[in-house]
């Protein structure tokens, strides 16, 4: 029998255009309560609005942030640790 794994992920931004704004957090938890999260260090200020909205601050991404890359590589390995037989699902 296969297993199944469900994730379920979320990326907040640095606005609303998906060609000049840029990814701050990658959040996911999958069905056995693996979970993955990460804010990314971005050389620009945030909007007001994003703040708001994200309750993610300048401050927290240039004391707590991370390079892009090096998020997307983990991210990317969250996304793989499957177990042998099993089907993933992922879900934003």
């Amino acid at each position: 029998m296969r297993g199944i794994r469900t994730i379920w992920f979320d990326l907040e931004t640095s606005g609303l255009n998906p060609f000049h704004n840029k990814i701050i957090e990658i959040a996911a938890i999958d069905n056995e309560d693996n979970a993955f999260q990460s804010l990314i260090r971005i050389n620009q200020t945030l909007d007001p609005k994003i703040i708001e909205i994200t309750k993610i601050t300048d401050e927290m991404l240039n004391t707590m942030g991370v390079e892009e890359e090096p998020v997307i590589q983990a991210f990317h390995k969250y996304l793989n640790n499957t177990k042998p037989n099993s089907r993933t699902f992922v879900i934003a």
